[in-house]
């Protein structure tokens, strides 16, 4: 019968090649209690390195889910190592943030981990992904049309975590399992082919195995080429910023006839813009408004971008909630009407302090934004309030609005809303002065 100690040296050649770690690190294991990240712990052991064990209760397998935990745990004091549990409400989680469950359970795991392994000094994660693996997640990739970034696979290692088991297919690692005699639990949920990982997995993948027998082998040739390529394709997008983005405190300027006359303008265009969020089928529309009038708006989930007269302005957007500090920015005071003289400023705004709700908030206009302009009876968009005033692009994004609650009481520096006027029924007048 064979024993660990027989596959410790293609182990420690791959940890030692791949530059995973070195002998003497503290790491922290995540053992789920299956076959893969057993067979990792029972390595870990057999090769004395220096080790810690987590291992996170999802909740989604009733009763199994405990006894994954239990076995685990026997795991670690027949090793003699430290081990680490949580459980978490993944459901709950999940239905919160409005995610799958496969995204809540992976942002709960890493989380916790790092945090394990901040508060304990373990050096690095040890995950137990094989080659397998990274065919399924380039397949997955290949399917969301996710570009060469999707195709490079899964890394040995990036930033914390590290893959020892990289160098194995599923059916290596279960062939040591079975030599061994390692005992492990079974998910069975992954005999369902539900979620789109299983489906390749239990159905795609066999028929690819048909044709090609040695299919992980041919999977990691592919990602050699294609990491290769990428590095090629990084050099050439790191020139061409250089040439393109004009890099301001808050915002990126791309030159639109510069960048017009690029060859393979749509790669080029995403491959730039991509690091900001933002999809291949947007960047489709903004170069077919490179030639449109200014004003029009692109966005992603964390920036937008601003077609101007001759540059693209790529900025971060802010949110909602991203509220900036009233006293940073503005100066206040309150005065009784009585002896109050309206001052003739745009950067003065004078409400009436009864009608407010403290504290204000301040932030920049969004689109949908209304108020009801001092003067008028009726609700007037932002948009078309700055439109009307001829304010400049540039300026435009800069434009903040005070709030009282949900409402707007001052286009800062162009007109307080008619609602919170001073009228002759104001007792105490609230002044804003703007800084600077």
């Amino acid at each position: 019968m064979h024993t660990l100690s027989d596959f410790l040296l293609p182990f420690k050649n791959f940890i030692t090649t791949q530059g995973l770690f070195n002998a003497n690190d503290k790491i922290l294991l995540a053992v789920s209690g299956g076959v893969d990240s057993v067979v990792m712990a029972r390595l870990f052991a057999a090769a004395q390195f220096n080790f810690g064990i987590a291992h996170c209760n999802f909740q989604l397998r009733e009763g199994d889910a405990d006894m994954d935990a239990e076995f685990v745990s026997a795991l670690a004091e027949e090793l003699g190592v430290v081990y680490h549990q949580v459980k978490f409400n993944t459901t709950g989680f999940a239905e919160d943030k409005k995610i799958s469950i496969q995204m809540a359970a992976r942002e709960l795991r890493y989380n916790w981990l790092r945090e394990i392994k901040e508060e304990f000094g373990y050096s690095y994660i040890a995950i137990a992904h094989h080659k397998s693996d990274t065919v399924e997640t380039v397949l997955i990739n290949m399917l969301r049309g996710t570009g060469l970034a999707g195709l490079h696979g899964i890394f040995a290692k990036r930033d914390d975590i590290v893959r020892p088991l990289l160098f194995l297919t599923r059916d290596e690692v279960e062939s040591i399992a079975n030599m061994c005699s390692v005992n492990f639990r079974e998910d069975v949920s992954n005999r369902s082919s539900k979620y789109v990982r299983n489906k390749l997995r239990n159905e795609v993948i066999p028929i690819l195995k048909e044709i090609n027998p040695d299919l992980e082998k041919a999977f990691s040739q592919t990602i050699e080429y294609v990491k290769e390529s990428e590095e090629l394709v990084n050099l050439y997008l790191d020139e061409k910023r250089e040439q393109l983005f004009k890099f301001q405190k808050d915002e990126i300027l791309i030159d639109i006839e510069k960048l017009k006359v690029e060859k393979q303008l749509q790669g080029l265009l995403f491959g730039l813009l991509k690091p900001y969020g933002f999809l291949s089928s947007t960047v489709t529309e903004i170069i077919g408004a490179l030639d449109a009038q200014p004003g029009k708006q692109f966005y992603s989930p964390s920036h937008k971008i601003l077609k101007d007269r001759t540059e693209l302005m790529l900025t971060r957007i802010s949110t909602e909630t991203e509220h900036l500090s009233i006293e940073g920015l503005f100066n206040s005071r309150v005065e009784t009407n009585k002896s109050f003289g309206i001052p003739f400023s745009n950067q003065i705004g004078c409400f009436d302090y009864d009608k407010l709700t403290f504290p204000l908030n301040v932030r920049n206009w969004q689109p949908g934004d209304t108020f009801v302009p001092l003067g008028m009876k009726s609700k007037k968009k932002i948009s078309d309030f700055l439109i009307d005033l001829k304010i400049p692009l540039n300026e435009k994004e800069k434009v903040k609005v005070v709030l009282s609650g949900k409402d707007i009481i001052w286009v800062a520096g162009y007109r307080i809303s008619d609602r919170f006027k001073i009228t002759s029924h104001t007792q105490k007048v609230y002044l804003l002065s703007m800084k600077g």
